[in-house]
């Protein structure tokens, strides 16, 4: 039996022997390789050629929007949102259809407007919208219009579609704002090429955008945030003093006179308030004890300095057994009859309620003697001629010049300058401001409604013109 070859001598077959073998397994390798790089130069190609078309298609698209003035070029940031199906047409309202429509057309409108009976029709502040019947909308429906109108707006705003006018709008919005409004209220379709609508937008867009949209296209209430309500909270914040009155409870309300009055001139004694509370509360013993209420110094009751007048006797202290017997009743102290009437000038009005609470009788006052009035000096004098005011000039005549010129209304046009308009072609043309003033507010409120209402539809309507004058008056 030969001895198994030695695998580390050199009588060993060399590997290069097997070469043959591995070059057969590598022959599939290599045509896979080939077939992967003839597939890799196809796809190559179907890059550049969708590459082109991309291209073609972008360019195609950036002159598209541009001619429908786009706001939004990139073909790839596109909302497809924006896009919506054109409404068939067989499917809108027509005369046939709703014969009962008044204003398919602006024309129509205008030409209502002008009419008997438009000037005496009262069809609120949007008289060219009607329902399927042909009646004005009611108030509630006038505001959810508004409402669902202003939400249209805002979306605008958020895409960047929002234009500074409606008339420079861009189709995108136009269609975004007319699919909306038709679908929720359908009788904007009562109007040829949507002229309802585009005359509500052109007349109240331009006030909304200044009141919600800033410079920039942002909605001003969320760029600004919190400020504007936090300055109009703060200026509303009402104002407190920082300090309170202190008052002390212990002491009684009592008429002050000072020492300098008491020297000067008579005044009242205060024993007769003294009296008078000691005889109350004698009167009363039942009566619970109030709370202690606040100082108030009371400015002095004076009497004038009068020689022939004196002062009032001091009432005496009354005894037990009158106060037992009179606790029901008792007789406020009369006067003197043979003391003059006294003058007394009331200065606090609390002063006369304690008067009365002690049962004094105050006299009926003489005709007061006031000392002539003092002329004035001879500068004083020079310097009032030399200083005439408007209210001189008013009494010497001067200054009724103006008022006295014929009336010009201003150009303002509301249903007052209206009403001006034609009294000054058809009543008083030389009229003046004071006389149509006069003769304004004798009309009674349903004639100023009229004349509002009149004038509101004249200004939505955009007739104000020069004959507006020769209209009838209410």
């Amino acid at each position: 039996m030969p001895l198994p070859e030695d695998p580390f001598t050199d009588s060993m077959t060399p590997h290069l022997q097997w070469f043959p073998q591995q070059r057969a397994y590598m022959q599939p390798a290599q045509h896979s390789n080939q077939y992967l790089l003839e597939h890799c130069k196809t796809l190559e190609l179907q890059i550049v050629k969708l590459t082109s078309e991309r291209d073609t298609l972008k360019s195609m698209f950036q002159q598209l929007s541009s001619a429908v003035r786009l706001h939004q070029t990139d073909s790839l940031d596109l909302d497809c949102t924006l896009i919506s199906s054109v409404p068939a047409t067989a499917n809108r309202p027509t005369r046939v259809t709703h014969p009962k429509i008044r204003f398919w057309t602006n024309d129509d409108f205008l030409g209502w407007l002008d009419s008997p009976d438009g000037r005496r029709a009262d069809r609120g502040k949007v008289p060219y919208l009607e329902d399927e019947n042909g009646d004005p909308l009611t108030d509630p429906i006038v505001k959810s219009i508004r409402k669902l109108l202003r939400g249209a707006w805002a979306e605008l705003v958020r895409r960047k579609l929002a234009p500074k006018t409606w008339g420079k709008a861009t189709a995108t919005a136009r269609q975004i704002v007319h699919t909306l409004m038709e679908n929720s209220h359908p009788l904007f379709k009562f109007a040829d090429d949507g002229w309802k609508l585009d005359y509500l937008m052109s007349t109240s867009y331009s006030a909304w955008r200044r009141n919600h949209v800033d410079d920039d296209d942002n909605d001003e209430d969320e760029s600004s945030g919190g400020k504007k309500r936090k300055q109009l909270k703060n200026a509303l914040k009402s104002e407190v003093p920082d300090k309170k009155l202190k008052v002390d409870p212990t002491v009684n309300i009592l008429p002050s006179t000072p020492d300098s009055l008491l020297a000067s001139s008579p005044t009242m004694p205060n024993s007769l308030a003294a009296e008078s509370m000691l005889l109350l509360s004698r009167s009363h013993p039942t009566t619970p004890s109030r709370a202690p209420s606040p100082t108030i110094r009371l400015s002095p009751i004076l009497l004038p300095n009068n020689p022939n007048s004196r002062q009032l006797p001091a009432i005496p202290p009354a005894s037990p057994e009158f106060i037992v017997a009179e606790k029901e009743n008792i007789p406020p102290p009369t006067p003197d009859p043979i003391a003059p009437p006294i003058k007394i000038i009331m200065t606090n009005s609390l002063s006369t309620l304690a008067l009365a609470a002690v049962g004094t009788l105050i006299p009926p006052l003489p005709p007061s003697i006031d000392p002539p009035l003092k002329a004035p000096l001879a500068n004083d004098s020079a310097d009032s001629k030399g200083k005439k005011g408007k209210a001189d000039d008013f009494a010497s005549g001067k200054g009724t010049s103006k008022t006295s010129k014929k009336m010009r209304p201003s150009p303002t046009r509301n249903g007052r300058n209206l009403c001006a308009l034609r009294w000054l072609k058809q009543i008083k043309t030389d009229g003046t401001t004071e006389e149509f003033c006069l003769y304004y507010v004798d009309l009674t409120a349903e004639q100023h409604k009229n004349y509002d209402d009149e004038a509101s539809a004249l200004v939505a309507s955009n007739t104000w013109v020069k004959n507006v004058c020769d209209g009838a008056m209410h």
